[in-house]
């Protein structure tokens, strides 16, 4: 239990840096003027990839290369970027709520989302696992 405290905890720190990635990315996206979907799914697939490589190396402390842990990871992010850009979109222009605070929601929920499949799923069997 003490190391899955330490794995979230790494996973949130670390998320927080890709979320300050992606919603960083996604301002400046939207300063330029791209619809919000577009500005969404952007930021996030750099986020993503971002993501992956720290969470590799602090969070569930792989050293070694996996093709197939990368396919996996991504495969399941395109879930989760479909999941954020649709809700991105829903909350800012059917909720009418203002898009970096829909986005940030949207974060959220897709961390958690992702944190129990790659913690139960992409990471099984890996150090912290």
């Amino acid at each position: 239990m003490k190391e899955f405290g330490r794995t979230f905890a790494s996973y949130f720190i670390i998320g927080l840096s890709a979320t300050a990635v992606d919603l960083g990315l996604f301002l400046l996206l939207r300063m330029a003027a791209l619809p919000i979907s577009v500005a969404a799914m952007i930021s996030v697939t750099i986020a993503v990839c971002y993501n992956y490589v720290l969470l590799s190396y602090f969070a569930y402390k792989v050293t070694a290369a996996s093709r197939r842990r990368f396919v996996i990871f991504f495969s399941w992010a395109i879930v989760g970027i479909i999941l954020n850009t649709a809700l991105t979109s829903l909350l800012a222009e059917r909720a009418m709520i203002w898009p970096p605070l829909a986005k940030t929601i949207s974060i959220a929920v897709v961390f958690l989302v992702n944190f129990a499949f790659n913690t139960f799923v992409t990471f099984a069997g890996t150090e912290n696992n």
